[in-house]
């Protein structure tokens, strides 16, 4: 599919960052964020349209110093993409 995530800025602080959608259709989008190791700092449902759609993240607790995974599920698709944090 040509669905994409992008977040930015990338590298960050670990406090917020912006996811940008494109290619989803009008669908519910499951985002999760996840260490190297696999723990789960972050999990949020959006509703994406079939425009490119922005939010901004902002984290309860700020993200370690580190690499993590960004996940974007839906029924139709399943993205992710990289973002460090210094």
């Amino acid at each position: 599919s040509s669905a994409q995530i992008n977040a930015f800025p990338n590298p960050n602080d670990g406090n917020s960052f912006n996811l940008e959608f494109t290619g989803f259709g009008d669908e519910e989008v499951l985002v999760v964020v996840r260490d190297i190791q696999g723990k789960e700092y972050y999990s949020k449902m959006y509703l994406v349209n079939d425009n490119n759609t922005i939010y901004a993240v902002s984290l309860t607790d700020k993200l370690p110093v580190g690499t993590y995974l960004i996940t974007a599920s839906s029924d139709e698709n399943l993205v992710s993409k990289k973002i460090v944090v210094q």
